[in-house]
């Protein structure tokens, strides 16, 4: 196996008692065994299964969990992702994310007809429109950029959200006909008003902060003229930081902390 996680859907493989499961609520928590980690088929045998994928060799099934069920440990995906090694945290992510997709494209967009699932696919068909497909893998990719310029490093509040208090990096969703590299650009000029001499991709990671279907792609940019020109309707603060001066960021203040494996977190500790 390529891969300690490897991603996918086998409609052939049935559920055993002794596979991996992410029961997931629609809200974003994921039961765990009281050791911390993820429990067995067998723990919830009457848990509507799907499968998401083998690890290290072992089948992982996702189910949903009500929201107020008894008797389990939830806890949020995303802190555990903090926790837990990379491959057991991506099956988490990837759980909880089918979990949620299902549950909020039970019914066409167009037609408003039950969708049904396809066998021997994660997707979901209208049986009222033959031709209209509901894909759930579907990545949104935001570009995250790490601005340099006479060995200082580019931090940005910005005005919305719930990480106003913390000093991010400038980022930004892709938008439909635009690359990758033209939506890193896009995003540094809207925002402060720069424009990088150098651009090279860095990196990616597979969730962010906003949802397990978030795909950050990391660029880091060089600029020549640092001075700043701010998007008063998104950046809220601006500011240059050397090597020490970033030392001294509280962590709290930090975007990262204290998820580690982040792709922010490694542009930060570089």
């Amino acid at each position: 196996m390529p891969l300690p996680f490897l991603p996918g859907h086998d409609s052939s493989v049935i559920a055993d008692r002794d596979d991996l499961l992410v029961a997931a609520t629609v809200d974003g928590r994921v039961f765990v065994s009281p050791d911390g980690t993820l429990p067995t088929v067998a723990t919830l045998p009457d848990l509507d299964v799907l499968h998401i994928g083998v690890l290290h060799g072992r089948p992982v099934w996702a189910g949903e969990l009500a929201v107020g069920a008894d008797g389990v440990s939830l806890r949020s995906w995303l802190a555990l992702t903090a926790e837990l090694p990379v491959p057991v945290a991506a099956a988490v992510a990837r759980g909880y994310y089918q979990v949620r997709w299902r549950h909020t494209n039970r019914h066409c967009g167009e037609c408003g007809g039950e969708l049904q699932d396809r066998p021997g696919f994660t997707t979901r068909r209208c049986p009222k429109c033959s031709t209209l497909r509901h894909v759930p893998n579907a990545m949104s990719p935001v570009v995250v950029v790490a601005v340099e310029h006479d060995d200082r490093l580019l931090l940005v509040r910005q005005t919305y959200g719930p990480y106003q208090h913390e000093w991010d990096l400038v980022a930004g969703f892709v938008e439909p006909g635009e690359t990758l590299e033209g939506a890193a650009v896009r995003e540094l000029w809207e925002e402060t008003g720069l424009v990088p001499m150098q651009l090279a991709y860095t990196g990616s990671h597979p969730w962010s902060f906003s949802g397990p279907s978030v795909l950050l792609v990391g660029f880091s940019a060089v600029v020549a003229d640092p001075d700043l020109r701010l998007d008063p309707g998104e950046i809220a603060e601006a500011r240059w930081f050397s090597r020490a001066e970033l030392r001294n960021v509280p962590v709290a203040e930090l975007p990262s902390f204290p998820y580690t494996m982040s792709l922010i977190h490694r542009f930060l500790d570089a």
